[in-house]
């Protein structure tokens, strides 16, 4: 069980259509059809709890435009770790569109399909 002010394990998080690694300040992460970051460490409260900020942005299928520019929102990114499983939700924090919710593992090699 975590610890209050644990620090998630640092390394590789895999699950269906989610890849996330962390890192001592954050990390990154990559869906099916999106990418982003989390901007703060992924610290747990004493029941495994946590609630963090980063950014997300929203891909497309097709190919590549000259000059565009993906939009970049802000995000909230919560959920609960328990060992080497977590489950984590991503909403938009601008509009308080849920993203998603997700289960990943420790470890895991990732399932992502990216969008054509």
């Amino acid at each position: 069980m975590a610890v209050a002010g644990q620090t998630a394990a640092r390394g590789d998080w895999g699950g269906e259509h989610i890849s996330l690694k962390l890192t001592d300040g954050g990390g990154s992460f990559e869906l099916d059809c999106a990418h982003g970051t989390i901007d703060e460490p992924l610290s747990t409260g004493g029941d495994g709890s946590f609630d963090v900020r980063g950014r997300f942005v929203a891909e497309r299928g097709g190919p590549e435009v000259k000059g565009e520019r993906p939009e970049s929102h802000p995000a909230r990114f919560t959920g609960r770790v328990d060992g080497k499983r977590m489950t984590m939700r991503i909403v938009l924090t601008g509009s308080g569109e849920p993203v998603g919710d997700f289960s990943l593992e420790h470890g895991k090699d990732p399932h992502i399909t990216k969008c054509l």
